[in-house]
């Protein structure tokens, strides 16, 4: 009977999960090569490199400082639209029985969250403790001010809904006029969704722009090197251990240029806090300045790697492209 050969129990799994251990220790090997060339480059370029991140931080700020534009004033109609009354101006010979009416009908009405009742006494005390007003006020024979009640609606109420409330509100009787201090607020709300699709397509651009300028860096780049990197071609290096250092230093372009334009965005905060504490001096609703959250600080930085790593994989994979034709015809 032949004799064969025993293989001990377990070696050749051990042998196959040696060979997986070596294979990502040299994966992990070739990324930290490809890391560090890409960072040496950068180096080695200072004036290059200034100049490619200084083109993309203007780039994405751009977007980012349109985008906090927008933030802010949503944020600040927000403000102003919770703070949205509507004045029931009422016949000044309207009996009290009637005013006690009109109220108990409006607060069944469920789009108005309260109502309060500001008699002409209570409205003459008002601007009597106005600045400037106390001495014009002594010189009236009568109380000029006609009863009124101020009617907050329901903040989740819908801009056709509100319109559908003025409409029943001045149909009242010995209603004689109404003032509903939010309607440039719904106008306000209409103008900043046409801002928003404004932003999403300049957004979309300017990012389509980013991706062309550091996939043109990144092609200058390789044509610079093509005879060195159709030399390793020719000695059998594969097309991800040639493009690997590019494609991170496209990758660390993005990352920077997302970086430097956030820094640019909070600088420009830092100059307008000034004259937002100004601003707020002399405002009853008091303007805070909205910065990019932790969340959207990433999205900025990683949108900028995002398109580093697109525009130098576009580029690398074009230039190997050709590369390999050209050894083909050869």
């Amino acid at each position: 009977m032949a004799n064969h050969a025993h293989t001990p129990p377990g070696q050749k799994n051990r042998s196959h999960t040696n060979s997986r251990g070596f294979s990502f220790w040299t994966w992990c090997l070739s990324v930290k090569t490809a890391i560090v060339q890409a960072v040496v480059q950068m180096v080695v370029t200072p004036f290059t490199t200034l100049l490619t991140l200084a083109s993309l931080a203007v780039a994405l700020s751009l977007p980012g400082g349109l985008y906090l534009l927008i933030k802010n004033v949503n944020y600040m109609a927000q403000d102003w639209n919770l703070s949205r009354s509507i004045a029931l101006y009422l016949a000044k010979d309207t009996p009290s029985d009637e005013i006690t009416q009109l109220q108990r009908r409006l607060s069944e009405d469920p789009l108005v969250e309260r109502s309060d009742y500001i008699s002409p006494e209570q409205g003459l005390a008002i601007f009597s403790r106005l600045e400037g007003f106390d001495p014009l006020l002594n010189l009236l024979d009568e109380n000029p001010l006609p009863p009124v009640i101020q009617i907050t609606p329901n903040a989740q109420a819908t801009p056709r809904e509100l319109q559908g409330l003025k409409e029943r509100l001045r149909a009242l009787p010995y209603v004689d006029d109404l003032q509903f201090d939010s309607d440039w607020v719904s106008k306000l709300s209409i103008l900043l969704n046409i801002g928003r699709t404004i932003a999403v397509f300049a957004a979309t651009l300017l990012f389509s722009a980013i991706v062309f300028l550091i996939g043109n860096s990144m092609w200058l780049l390789l044509e610079k090197q093509k005879n060195a990197i159709k030399l390793y071609a020719l000695v059998g290096a594969t097309f991800t251990y040639l493009c690997r250092p590019f494609v991170y230093r496209g990758i660390f372009y993005g990352l920077s240029g997302g970086l430097l334009a956030c820094l640019m965005l909070q600088l420009l905060s830092l100059i307008l806090y000034p004259q937002i504490q100004q601003f707020n001096e002399f405002s009853n609703l008091p303007l805070i300045l909205q910065g990019f959250s932790v969340g959207e600080f990433l999205c900025l930085v990683g949108l900028g790697g995002l398109a580093g790593w697109l525009g130098a994989w576009l580029a690398v994979r074009k230039q190997w492209s050709l590369l390999h034709n050209h050894i083909k015809d050869t």
